[in-house]
């Protein structure tokens, strides 16, 4: 069976389980132009339509599963979304409901210009500070919502607005961090396994936030770089491994930086998830302005 004639078979077999709904397919354009498909669930007298992503459900399918089975999951998802949120749309229409609740992060501006179009960004060096609103559910976790121009438009807020509580409230309650290489990878073993593998023969750190999600936007914040360079004692070099994180190198025990930059491209092309890529380039902080800036500008 191809893959539209999976969709097609599955979204049959969910509307015949919700017949109170409509399902409708929707491409999601994610970061660096990354597109996911799936289904959205409507019902018109209830203000939350969950999105349930087709490519997981694909696998499962061709590892075994049946419709019928992905279609129980599905209605199973729907059941307790209905049944558990508390997600009220009205509540996310007034600014000051949810002002509290808005973060920034950081992505690139070369692979966006079709995204950043339609959202709210401020520029920042070759990068873009777009914003979300976090929503908590206690069945499902937490969500998010990136905030376009027409919630701008219809909240009657404007973007220097929306950076000010955003960048604040990512300072607060969602704060950054530099850790040593040695202890992220330590927190990745195996209980009781050893680093006797790993030799350091130049000091790296990690600066990303305590949940390790979205944490490069650290790059953002002064006193996280100054808290950097005290740590490597001086200048380094930043480079950005993923949206999540990134590597800062110390200034004199770094190689070239023209070597730097040939990692952060390779990494990229070759570790990387293509909508976790921010950025190929690296970046220099200078301790003593305390400016950060493109090692290769443009």
């Amino acid at each position: 069976m191809s893959y539209k004639e999976f969709i097609e078979n599955l979204q049959k077999e969910i509307e015949s389980r919700i017949g109170e709904a409509t399902i409708l397919f929707h491409k999601v354009t994610k970061n660096n132009g990354v597109t996911k498909d799936c289904f959205l669930i409507r019902e018109n007298d209830y203000d939350v339509s969950p999105s349930v992503y087709l490519e997981d459900y694909y696998h499962a399918f061709r590892d075994g599963a049946t419709i019928p089975e992905l279609a129980e999951k599905v209605q199973h998802i729907y059941q307790e979304c209905r049944n558990n949120t508390s997600l009220d749309a009205g509540h996310f229409l007034k600014f000051d409901n949810i002002k509290t609740e808005i973060f920034c992060k950081i992505i690139g501006r070369g692979r966006n210009e079709k995204l950043l179009a339609e959202v709210p960004y401020i520029p920042y060096l070759d990068l873009a500070v777009v914003f979300y609103y976090v929503l908590e559910n206690e069945m499902f976790g937490s969500g998010s919502i990136l905030i376009r121009q027409e919630h701008l438009d219809f909240w009657e807020v404007t973007k220097e607005e929306l950076w000010e509580y955003a960048r604040e409230n990512t300072r607060e309650k969602q704060p950054m961090h530099v850790y040593k290489m040695s202890e992220l990878i330590r927190e990745m073993l195996p209980e009781g396994e050893k680093l006797d593998f790993l030799k350091e023969e130049i000091p790296m750190y990690v600066m990303t936030n305590e949940k390790r999600c979205l944490g490069a936007c650290g790059i953002l914040y002064d006193h996280i770089l100054q808290e950097a360079a005290r740590l490597l004692e001086g200048s380094f070099y930043v480079l950005p491994s993923s949206v999540h994180e990134c590597i800062l190198v110390p200034e004199e025990a770094a190689p070239e930086a023209a070597e730097l930059l040939s990692m952060v491209r390779e990494i990229n092309l070759t570790q990387v998830p293509l909508e976790e890529v921010l950025s190929d380039q690296v970046y220099h902080y200078d301790a003593k302005t305390h400016h950060l800036t493109m090692a290769f500008p443009h």
